[in-house]
């Protein structure tokens, strides 16, 4: 990566760690991390109107957005609206989507949901369900975020946490 770059790649980074960190970490209620994701967003609104914000990440942030012409949506895009466990409860049976048979037997699954824009078309899961419909802008965010979350996930010091199994039926 060129040198002149990684000051900015840094200053994302800090941002999505500290994101991830707000939604996942200590023991905070779900609404007091929703909260705390909202005043998060909040500073991405002052940065939009010429503000640095003074904690961190922001003032890095900042300085990256401006220095390269960033917009300011991705880093809007990037939260995550629905936090299995957190405002989402898990998927308790199988079926669904492709990571719910590892949920119902105690295992982490994660589920990317997607913009919904070309899912629920005619082609989907059809014969015309070709590769020409993939939108490349959703693409590469979902490869960037899932990259990101694999990463993040990598380097936890605990493993994920389980969902307890189902007891069997007699």
């Amino acid at each position: 990566m060129p040198a002149r770059l990684r000051p900015a790649v840094v200053a994302i980074y800090r941002f999505a760690r500290a994101a991830d960190d707000l939604a996942d970490e200590g023991d905070a209620a779900p609404d007091a991390r929703v909260s705390a994701l909202d005043a998060f967003d909040a500073e991405l609104d002052r940065i939009a109107h010429g503000d640095v914000p003074a904690a961190p990440p922001f003032p890095a942030l900042a300085a990256a957005i401006r220095e390269h012409g960033l917009p300011l949506a991705p880093f809007h895009d990037l939260g995550a609206t629905a936090v299995t466990g957190e405002t989402a409860a898990p998927t308790r049976e199988p079926g669904g989507t492709d990571f719910t048979s590892f949920t119902w037997i105690g295992l982490p699954g994660f589920g990317f949901l997607q913009d919904p824009i070309e899912y629920d078309t005619r082609t989907h899961h059809s014969n015309m369900d070709f590769y020409d419909r993939v939108q490349p802008g959703d693409l590469m965010q979902a490869a960037a975020i899932e990259a990101w979350f694999v990463y993040n996930t990598a380097i936890r010091k605990d493993m994920m946490p389980r969902i307890p199994m189902p007891k069997a039926e007699k």
